[in-house]
Formats: C-alpha cells, structure tokens, sequence
C-alpha cells in the first residue's frame, strides 16, 4: 500500500510536470510562428519588389508626383504588384519623402517627413510596421478593420548608390494569422498528444518501476528476514559496532558466548567486554582499522581474548569488517570461541614437546618404512641427525644380529595392522651396536589403510649390561652362600687336622717314616685350606686386613716372581704411572690378583708373548658410567694386565669370573683363579672389565677407589719363630676337637690354659680367675653367647683385657663387610700351631 501511495503521488506530480512543460513548449513554439511568418512575408514580397521594380519602372520620373497618363500608365505596370489577394495598398515615395505614386489618388504629392519607417528605409534598410486602420479608413480596405502589415522597400536606383524610392506595401494579414492559427492548433495538439503519450509511457514504466520495486522489496524483506534469522541463529557471535566503537548489534550466539543478554550491552563500549589490559590496545587496533579502511569494505583476522559478565576470560577468533562511512560507517565483528581449538592445540603442543623432549627414541615411518620423523632423543642415541635420516629407510640401523626371518616376522605382524614388542640389536653411526626395546604400531586412514608406523624405541643398552653384571653377581652370590655356608666347619675340621698333625710331628719326629706320613697329611690338609681360602676370597667373605697401599709398589715387588712365573717366551714390561693415588686394600689379596691374571695370561701364550702390568689414575664419568652400570662416579688408581694370547668370544668373556669354570683341560686348573681375583676386587668395593678378541690378546683392568693419603711402609718379614710364656689364656671354643688342640699347644708352650666350651662359661671362668688371665682367645661363631658378646661383657668389669678372634668365616662384628676393623687381633682358621703361637705372643708383648 505505500508503493501504491507513493506511485499515486507522483502520477499526479508527474501529470503536472509534463502538462507544465507542454505549455512552456507550446507558447514557445507558437509564440514563433507569428514572428517567423510575418518576416517570411515580409522577406518574399520584398524580395519580389525589388526584383521587378527596377525592370518595370525605369521609364518613370520618381522624384515628383504623377499625374494624368503617368499616373495611369504606372496603375498600369504596378497592377502585378498585387501578386497576392492579401496585398491591399502600393505607394511610392521619392527621396524628399512624398508620396509620387498611390493606388490611393488622393494620397499623391502628400509629404509624411516623421514616418521613421520610411526614413529607415530610404537609408536603404528594409522596415515594417503593422497597422490597424481605423474607423476614418475602414472604407478603404476591402474588409473591415483588416490587420495591415505596412512594408518598406528600397529600391536601388541611384547612382549615389541610395535608394532612388522606397515601395510602400500593405498587406492584409488575417489570411496570415488564420495559417498561424491552424499551426498553432495542430501544434498544441501535437504537444499534447505527444505530452500525454509521454506521460502515459512514464506511467506505464513507473508502474513497471513501482511492481518491480514492489517485488524487490518484497524480496529485501525477506532477504533481511533471513539475514536476522541468520544473524539471531549464526554458530558464531555477531557484533555490529559504530564509528565510536558502540554496540548497536548483538546476537544470541554473543549472549550466550559473555553470558550477558543484548539491552546489557547494546549502546556501551565494546571495550567492557574485553579484560582491563586489552582495552588500550582494542581501542588503538580499532582506531587504526577505522582510519585504514578508506569508504571501502576493509577485513581482519585477530586472536584475542574476551571478559564474561562473570569475570572469567577465554580466547575469541575475531574477524572485523568496515563498511560505509563517516557516521554511517559500520563495523562488523564476527566472533568463534577457541577455548577448544586453544586448548587442543596446546594440548598437541604438550605431545609435541613431550615426544621432542622424551628421553626415548621416537620414529615416523610411512607404509614401506621410510622415515618421516625422528626425535632428538633418536639423534642423540644413533648418531645420525634429522636431516641424515629422513627419507631413508629404516634399515640403516640394520646390524646384522637379526636373520631374515626375525624381519619377516616383525613386518607380518605389523603390516596385518598388529603392534609388534620386542627388542633390536641395532647398529649407531659410529658402528657401535646398541639394544633397543621397541612397539611399532600402525596408524590407519578414515578407510582402514595402513599410512604410517610410529615406533618407540628405549635404548637399553645399560640396562642389559646391568642385567648381565646383576645375573652374573647373582650366580656368584648363589655361589658364595654354598662356600660361606661350609666353610666354617670345613676349616675347623682343617685346624684339627693341621694342629693334631703337628703334635704327631712333635712326638714321632724320630721316625722318618712316619713324619713322611704326617708332612703329606699336612699337604693334603694344606691343599684343603687353600681351596677353602679361594672360595672365600671368591665368596667375598675373606677377612681383608687393608692399609693404604701404592699399586706400584706391589707391581714392582712382584716383577719378578711374574717373569719366573710365566716363563722366558713371554716378555714382561710394566708401564707404572707417577703420583699414583693410594688405595686402601690388603696387600696380600691384591698380590694374589696380580698373580692370577698373570697365570691366566701365561696359558693364553702357549707360544709366548708380551705381557704387560700397567698403573694410572682416572676419573669414571660420562660415557664409561653410561656403559658400566655398576660403576660409581669418582676418582679411581686403575691396574690392568694385558696379554696378546689367544683372546676369548664373548661367550667365555660372559663366564670367565665364574668359580670352576675353565677353558682347560680337567687336570690343568681349578677354575678358581679369576673367581678369586673377581671375589677380591668386589671384596674391595673395586670393578674388575675384561677386553678381548679372538686372536688379538686380552685386558684385564681393575679400578680400586683411590683415597687422599700416602701409602703405608712396608713391612719387613721375618723368619717365624715359635716363642711360648707363662700367662694365664682364656680359650673359649665350641668344637671340642679345636678347643683341645689350642689348649695342647699353648701348654706345650707353658701357657696356663683355662677352657670353656662357650660365651657364657668363658663368662663364669673369669669370674673366678679375673685376676689371673692375660688373655682371652674366643672363636667368634659359638652357641648361648658369641666371642664379641663375651669379650663385651668381660672389658665391663675388665676393660684392659686382652683378645684373638678365632673364625673360619664370620658375619660377627669385628669387621666389616669383612674388612677388618683396626687394632683388632684376629687368627683366620685353619692355623697351624706356629701361627697360632705367634699371634699369641703379639698380642699379650703389644
């Protein structure tokens, strides 16, 4: 209805318009016609004049008035004058202004001096003027009160060049004007009709317009329906803001995005959506985006954050747009909450850094194997960078440890869509072979393809060479129980045989041929200790006597006896560190491990050799503590014996400590040797590695703990002496066979004995003898109450009381770990009588 309104208003504007312009049009053509139809007259008769005038006049005299014949004669000639029913009247005027000819007699010879027509025309100007004729006159026109136009023609005819007289002509214009009239008739109504043909064209495409506007209109509103259904519905908040950055536009999506309804915010800064800090920087952007747009459509893609009615502040996607201009420009925000996106985002930014960052080695292949990804765990474990490893396949860890039926096994598996667990040997850039535990997976398409294979791998190589050096301590363990377990009454079986072979010797020492017997018991005896002795030492439950000791001082005593040992083939050579550090070891067991490794050298070079006993001081740290699990970091005096035998594989390398075990024949060794100097280096908290290959000679190195002090002099031996006395000894022994044997022996040497079968007795015998007793011998092992308890309890009320520990091994605390502690007198089991003698008679003289 208002298109309709509106289209009606301006028909009737229009109407007036054109109808106005067809006036306006029509008196300007028509007012025209007069004007150009009385100088088309004018021009044609004159024209017509003054072509005949000077032919059919030339015999006449114009300068005077004409009369009689003349008069008539001139009617006569100028009759044709009156080419047309319209011309009423001719005169002619001479020069002087006087009228020489008229069809009017009565007008000859009259003189009209302030005609100015005339006077213009006798200076040779054609001139008119329209007359009326009036009542007086009436009776000389043919019709009555004609509308006269009175036309002044020069005619030339003079020699002067001046108009020799002007024709005077009157003609009658109603015929003229009724001409003018019908043209002005057909005109107005050609111009209305064209008007109104116009018009009604306007009309017909105004209306046109008008249906045509109606429908798009129509069309807008439904347009803009649609748009505010969008803009209501839209996933993503809408905000519309003016050129002072005023809400004027609020969608729900908004609302529910800052938990605040739309009459809240709409006519507000859109500043109060955002957090405090953001404000300064929102209100510059926005300055900049306002001024950089132009009158044009301007677009921005910002990521900032956003305040809830709440306080809480999240993460928006903003996109901005400008349209129009000055007050009319209008700036569009389209807002996507990305606390999500943000979120997965960091979250693949935590998996990135933790897979970069993780310590084990993590590989992207794709379905044939070739290398998309590695982690910089992978580059620091292999060797190999990124940039040499991507695009090549993984075979170039290949080391030949696995056969081609371990690789098919491993890709039917994984190429069935499977995860595969095991372990690798594999090959590092510097050749060096590494274990590795590793899962592939294979990761899948939308449509079930197998696209890449991610693999973890964790080098294990320490952890394996821990798990050997555990499996292999544990077997020595397994086996050290069984010799701990027997060794305390195997040696005291021993210390019978041995002391009561003694005494036997003592008594029959006349008879050769039973002190022949006797010295090959003792051997045989002999024999037995040392082997109980090698168990223990292997067993790690030897009693170890340490003092600061130089390596190099023990080397050097012992070149010697190495040379005669293994033989002339095999050239000896020490190569001996200066400032060696101190150790804190017995020097005894140590000389022992030399000894053995010098022996196992000598059966590796059958056919000679060179073997050499090097001393130097390192540091372990870095990558020897990486590849030895075991080993401490800190400062070490490191020994080691080197040969260029036979070698041993890995496999003898893997045994070699093992106690029993040899790679001789049955009647050319115990297998006794490296378990001893293995059982004495753990023993002294020290770490014994071998080197070898087939053929290329072996190195045995051991590292000892060094410590800040000077070695220890050496003590000079002297020839054993057996020396008795008279003091009173308490010997406290629960094997009755050993207990009589030291009671023999230290009465034989004139020692008053007094005997106890245990702790407790050994208690209530110096009870009643406390003032009697020097010493006190207990064995550390014994029932009711052990030696330590029973000297406890005997220094209470006797604090200076002297004593010897006897044991065959003990866990009892004179030591520990079985390192002796100092200024504690001990006889390690079996003994002989000598040894027994002298320990006593150093304790009670010191």
């Amino acid at each position: 209805m208002k298109q309709l309104s509106l289209l009606q208003r301006f028909s009737a504007l229009s109407f007036a318009i054109f109808l106005l312009l067809g006036v306006a049009l029509g008196w300007v053509i028509t007012s025209s016609f007069e004007t150009n139809s009385l100088e088309h007259a004018k021009l044609l008769t004159a024209e017509f004049i003054r072509r005949e005038a000077p032919r059919n006049f030339k015999g006449f005299d114009l300068t005077a008035p004409m009369k009689g014949p003349s008069y008539e004669k001139f009617a006569e000639e100028s009759d044709h004058l009156k080419f047309s029913p319209d011309i009423q009247r001719v005169k002619v005027w001479n020069r002087d202004m006087v009228v020489v000819w008229s069809d009017e007699p009565q007008l000859v010879g009259k003189r009209f001096p302030q005609n100015k027509a005339l006077r213009a025309a006798l200076d040779g100007k054609l001139s008119s003027e329209i007359y009326r004729a009036d009542k007086e006159e009436e009776n000389l026109f043919k019709q009555r009160g004609p509308k006269l136009l009175e036309l002044y023609v020069p005619v030339m005819n003079g020699a002067d060049g001046r108009p020799g007289a002007v024709f005077e002509i009157y003609q009658d214009l109603e015929p003229l004007y009724r001409g003018i009239t019908r043209q002005r008739n057909i005109t107005w109504a050609i111009i209305f009709l064209g008007v109104g043909g116009a018009y009604l064209l306007c009309f017909s495409l105004v209306a046109r317009a008008s249906r045509s506007l109606e429908s798009q209109t129509a069309e807008i509103l439904e347009t803009n329906e649609r748009y505010d259904g969008l803009v209501r519905s839209a996933s993503d908040g809408i905000i519309g803001m003016d050129r002072s950055g005023n809400i004027v536009l609020f969608n729900r999506m908004s609302e529910r995005m800052f938990g605040c309804p739309a009459e809240e915010v709409i006519g507000k800064p859109v500043t109060i959506l955002m957090p405090k800090e953001y404000v300064e920087a929102h209100t510059k952007g926005m300055r900049r985006f306002i001024e950089s747009g132009e009158n044009t459509m301007t677009t921005a893609l910002l990521e900032v954050r956003g305040r809830r009615k709440d306080g809480s502040v999240f993460p928006f996607e903003l996109s901005l747009s400008s349209n129009g201009e000055g007050e009319r420009l209008l700036v569009t925000g389209i807002l996507r909450d990305i606390t999500e996106r943000k979120a997965a985002e960091e979250s693949r930014l935590r998996m990135s850094m933790a897979i970069e960052q993780s310590a084990d080695m993590v590989v992207i292949t794709d379905a044939g194997g070739a290398i998309g990804y590695v982690n910089p765990a992978f580059e620091r474990i292999t060797g190999y960078s990124r940039d040499e490893t991507v695009g090549r396949n993984m075979r170039l860890l290949k080391s030949g440890r696995h056969d081609a039926d371990f690789y098919k096994s491993f890709w039917e598996t994984i190429a069935s869509g499977n995860t595969w667990e095991g372990n690798f040997t594999n090959r590092k850039k510097d050749g060096s072979l590494y274990e590795e535990e590793v899962s592939v997976s294979p990761v899948t398409d939308s449509a079930g393809r197998i696209i890449n294979y991610v693999a973890v791998k964790r080098d294990i190589t320490r952890e394996q060479a821990l798990r050997k050096q555990v499996q292999t301590a544990q077997r020595i363990e397994s086996v050290g129980t069984l010799a701990g377990g027997i060794a305390h009454d195997f040696n005291n079986a021993l210390t019978g045989i041995m002391g009561f072979t003694d005494l036997l010797r003592m008594r029959f020492g006349k008879d050769p041929e039973t002190v022949a017997d006797l010295g090959e018991i003792s051997r045989c005896a002999e024999r037995a200790a040392v082997l109980t002795r090698q168990l223990l030492l292997f067993a790690q439950r030897q009693i170890v006597e340490p003092v600061n000791l130089n390596l190099n001082e023990v080397v050097t005593g012992l070149l010697k006896l190495v040379t005669k040992v293994v033989g002339e083939p095999i050239d000896v050579k020490a190569a001996l560190a200066a400032d060696l550090p101190t150790v804190s070891a017995d020097r005894g067991q140590i000389e022992q491990v030399i000894l053995n490794l010098c022996l196992n050298a000598r059966d590796a070079m059958p056919s000679g050799g060179r073997l050499l006993l090097e001393t130097t001081g390192v540091t372990l740290e870095g990558e020897f503590i990486r590849k030895h699990p075991c080993v401490t970091k800190g400062s070490y005096t490191m020994l080691a014996v080197s040969d260029t035998g036979t070698g041993m594989d890995e496999a003898t390398q893997e045994r070699i400590f093992e106690p029993f075990f040899t790679t001789k024949g049955p009647d050319k060794g115990t297998g006794l040797g490296m378990a001893v100097a293995y059982g004495i280096v753990k023993q002294h908290k020290g770490f014994i590695y071998v080197y070898s290959e087939l053929g290329k000679g072996s190195t045995f190195r051991i590292y000892f703990p060094s410590i800040e002090a000077p070695s220890d002099a050496k003590s000079t031996g002297t020839a054993e002496r057996i020396v008795g006395g008279k003091e009173t000894v308490l010997l406290a022994e629960d094997d009755a066979s050993i207990r009589t044997l030291a009671e023999r022996i230290l009465t034989q040497l004139g020692y008053t004995v007094l005997s106890a079968c245990d702790g407790k007795e050994a208690i209530d015998l110096f009870h009643r003898h406390r003032e009697e007793i020097s010493l006190a011998i207990l064995d550390l092992v014994m029932p009711k109450m052990s030696g330590v308890e029973a000297i406890g309890k005997i220094r209470e009320e006797s604090p200076g009381m002297k004593s010897i520990f006897m044991s065959g091994y003990s866990v009892d605390g004179i030591h520990d770990q079985f390192v002796l502690k100092p200024n504690t007198p001990f006889l390690a089991k079996p003994f002989t009588s000598a040894a027994l003698a002298k320990k006593v008679r150093e304790v009670l003289d010191g």
